[in-house]
């Protein structure tokens, strides 16, 4: 969350799945690259979204419900929106994001494109 933070300018929850399902878009060994060291999307080109928003893809999102509508012609069930348990946060990366100092020491190339 701490890149997420770093390059939409700040991140809410919602922002966050946008901006985990750009990563997505950018295929598999980015996303895995991603999560093993954020700071490895410090050379990678982001592209802003219809709304300018940059590394942001909502659309992705719904990817699930809409092929399932249009193989099927019905939505998802009910069920299919529970949350399902999610691995448990790094206790190391829980520090305020708004901490320049500690982004420049965590995400050191990441804070040199974009906390000026």
């Amino acid at each position: 969350m701490g890149a997420a933070h770093l390059i939409r300018c700040g991140c809410s929850d919602d922002s966050f799945d946008y901006f985990r399902a750009y990563l997505l878009t950018q295929g598999r060994r980015v996303f895995e690259s991603a999560v093993v060291n954020p700071d490895s999307l410090a050379g990678m080109a982001l592209l802003p979204d219809e709304y300018g928003s940059v590394g942001s893809c909502e659309d992705m999102l719904s990817i699930a419900w809409d092929a399932h509508l249009a193989v099927t012609g019905e939505d998802l069930p009910d069920d299919a929106w529970e949350r399902r348990e999610r691995l448990p946060l790094d206790p190391d990366w829980d520090f305020d994001f708004d901490d320049e100092a500690e982004m420049r020491r965590r995400l050191p190339r990441l804070s040199a494109v974009y906390l000026r």
